[in-house]
Order: C-alpha cells, then sequence, then structure tokens
C-alpha cells in the first residue's frame, strides 16, 4: 500500500520557458472544490475524495481508498507556501528541482528507499512564461512500475504545488486525476498582513554559549527583516578547545 505523496531526488535538464499555458492529454469530469484557506479551487475529479491531512496539505485520492491512501495505489496532494528572499528570482526549473528533492526527502520516511529508485524523467515542462512547471517521472519496482508527479504554479510570492506518487494500472487515472486538478487550478494568495510585517521589520539577533572543561563554544544567527516581507538569515558557530 502506497502513502499519498512520495517524490525523489532528481537532477533536470534544462527546460524552455513556454509562453503557452500547459494543455494535459486528458482531463477528468467533477465538480469545483474551492479551498478558501488556502486561496484556491480545482476542479476535484468524479469519484475522488479530499480531506486536509495537516494545516497546509490538502490530500485527494479515489473514493474508497481513503484521501490518506490506505488500501489504495497511491493518490495527489495539493499546497502552497510562500517563496522568501532568494527563492523569488529563482527559475522555475530550478524550483521543480528543489521541490522534488524537498519533498521526496519528507516523505521517503514513510517509504524508506523510494528516493533512491532508478526513477527516469517522462515529461518535464516549463509554461506560461516561467510561472508553471510540471515533472513526471516513471521508476521500475519489484511489484510494478511507480509514477511521481509534482506541478507548480507561482503567484506573487506565493508557490502552489500539485504532487503525487502512484502505482501504474491499466485502467489507472491518477494521471489524468493530477493534471485535472493542476491545470484548473486558480489560486488567489492571502493579502500580506502589512501591520505584522511593519512591526517585525528590521535586525534580530539571537546567540547561544556554552563553557565547560573542553572548552567554549557559541551560535550567532542573524535575521534581517524588511517592511515588504523579505528576510536574510546568516549563521556562524565559533569553538575553542581548552589546551
Amino acid at each position: 500500500m502506497l502513502r499519498y505523496l512520495v517524490l525523489c531526488l532528481l537532477t533536470l535538464a534544462s527546460t524552455t520557458a513556454f509562453a503557452q499555458d500547459f494543455k494535459p492529454a486528458r482531463l477528468l469530469p467533477g465538480a469545483r472544490k474551492r479551498l478558501p484557506a488556502a486561496g484556491a479551487s480545482f476542479t476535484l475529479p468524479k469519484g475522488w475524495v479530499g480531506e486536509w491531512a495537516s494545516d497546509e496539505v490538502y490530500a485527494l485520492a479515489p473514493k474508497g481508498a481513503a484521501a490518506n491512501g490506505a488500501g489504495g495505489q497511491g493518490g495527489v496532494f495539493m499546497t502552497g507556501a510562500p517563496l522568501g528572499g532568494q527563492q523569488l528570482a529563482v527559475p522555475m526549473v530550478n524550483l521543480l528541482e528543489s521541490q522534488a528533492t524537498e519533498v521526496g526527502a519528507r516523505f521517503d520516511k514513510e517509504l524508506p528507499g523510494v528516493s533512491q529508485l532508478p526513477w527516469q524523467v517522462v515529461e518535464q515542462g516549463v509554461f506560461a512564461g516561467g510561472r508553471k512547471g510540471r515533472l513526471l517521472l516513471r521508476a521500475q519496482t519489484g511489484q510494478g512500475v511507480l509514477e511521481a508527479y509534482v506541478a507548480l504554479i507561482k503567484v506573487q510570492d506565493f508557490l502552489y504545488t500539485v504532487a503525487g506518487l502512484w502505482m501504474t494500472t491499466p485502467n489507472s487515472n491518477y494521471l489524468a486525476a493530477a493534471d485535472t486538478v493542476f491545470a484548473s487550478l486558480k489560486v488567489k494568495p492571502p493579502a500580506p498582513n502589512q501591520q505584522l510585517m511593519g512591526r517585525v521589520a528590521g535586525c534580530w539577533k539571537y546567540y547561544e554559549g556554552s563553557t565547560d572543561s573542553g572548552g567554549h563554544g557559541s551560535t550567532n544567527r542573524t535575521y534581517r527583516f524588511d517592511p515588504r516581507g523579505l528576510y536574510s538569515y546568516h549563521s556562524s558557530t565559533w569553538i575553542r578547545g581548552c589546551p
């Protein structure tokens, strides 16, 4: 049994950012699903159900398999998170790589070793002038063929992710379901809290140190916030041993 999400470590080749939007090979019919808390809405495929797996992750799976993937062959999820600092200028192809790596490492704990499978890139593309990206991978296992999926939409300083993992079968519609969610996803990031950003703007420092018979060590962390919501971070560690 597969949980609803695992992605892998990968290396991407260079990808051209096409001006046109993504057009999937197959779309599933369904009803509009709105998630006000995430500022998102999309088409929920007919025969699929969804639920909040956490405060940030909305998980989807075929009805009867449960949204957490128990008893099923996989599933899909959608989430959104703000981009900070230098991430705002990162090209979409690099965001695809970093997001797949980050998610893969996190969920590798549920299926140990899945990120080390011989994954191969089947499809990859960047669309809408670099605002959208999509990646499909496959890996052969002793139980069959696994497909991993990650698709991103960048809106202002927010990044929305549609991703999933599933075992392919002759009648599988997981890829079509993921593409349906991605192609129909409409997002409106929450308005920034200008009052809060103004209150935390400035330089914040943290210091931690200790001394014992073996020597002295300290750590300094510096956070800088500006009123626009951007930030920078620096950390240094100093260790001195006793003679």
